[in-house]
């Protein structure tokens, strides 16, 4: 309801599987996606510094910032089912949908004490699985298909920085760990 107690058409209510889903307003999707496409900065700028300035990144750590923000990026993700655990009591399997939403958090935590070398190709892996189940679970959800598939290009791009940072890391270090 809007604030003269007309229903908000915006707004409509999803009652069943084949029920109008919640439309989001044009501004807001535009914000969206501004917003997922700004994130991607870091991931390529840091890629990018490790290939084109190899001592420098490594002198700054800038792998280790790499993973820092790739996991808080995962964990971001994974609060999305947290959030749709705890305010949709119709939704089915609420208690695995909270496991779903936690579990980034605390395997990107695990990558913090690691290597950067192996940290980086496990969190491309996290963030593809994390995908294939948002595609497989968010469809129904009120933002619909179209965040579905800007989760597939950010997530995308988000892999193919991380694969590439390893890759730098690995061609450019004088010793593995």
């Amino acid at each position: 309801m809007n604030t003269s107690g007309a229903a908000d058409s915006s707004h409509v209510a999803a009652t069943s599987p084949g029920a109008t889903q919640p439309s989001i307003s044009a501004a807001l999707r535009r914000l969206v996606v501004g917003l997922g496409l700004g994130g991607l900065v870091p991931f390529v700028t840091l890629a990018g510094a490790l290939w084109a300035a190899p001592e420098t990144a490594r002198a700054l750590n800038l792998s280790a910032v790499l993973v820092g923000y790739a996991g808080i990026i995962l964990s971001f993700l994974g609060a999305i089912h947290w959030a749709r655990a705890l305010s949709d009591r119709a939704l089915p399997h609420r208690a695995r949908t909270l496991v779903v939403g936690v579990t980034p958090a605390v395997l990107a935590l695990g990558c913090l004490a690691i290597a950067a070398t192996i940290a980086l190709p496990l969190l491309a892996a996290m963030f593809a699985l994390l995908l294939a189940y948002d595609r497989t679970h968010l469809r129904e959800w009120p933002a619909g298909t179209w965040y579905v598939e800007l989760r597939t290009l950010l997530s995308a791009v988000v892999i193919a920085t991380l694969c590439l940072a390893w890759l730098a890391l690995v061609i450019n270090s004088p010793s593995l760990p």
